[in-house]
């Protein structure tokens, strides 16, 4: 009894050519799109569990400061 190891010669993977990988975070506009879904349809569990994924992970773009550095030509 020999067993055939290339069992899916003619097929394809499912995930051929599709991007793999870290996606992008969700834009604000996407966030709150996905919430008012969810409490139009009254889906008060799945809301919750969606807020708290977005404050546990934080899925939303992180601002970053725009700090200036200047030189100073004072000493400390």
């Amino acid at each position: 009894m020999e067993r055939d190891l290339n069992t899916n010669a003619g097929h394809s993977a499912w995930n051929k050519g599709k991007l793999v990988g870290q996606k992008p975070p969700l834009k604000l506009k996407e966030i709150w799109a996905i919430r008012i879904r969810l409490q139009l349809t009254k889906r008060v569990r799945d809301l919750a569990m969606f807020n708290l994924t977005v404050l546990i992970f934080g899925f939303l773009p992180q601002k970053r400061p725009k700090v200036r550095f200047t030189a100073s030509t004072e000493g400390p």
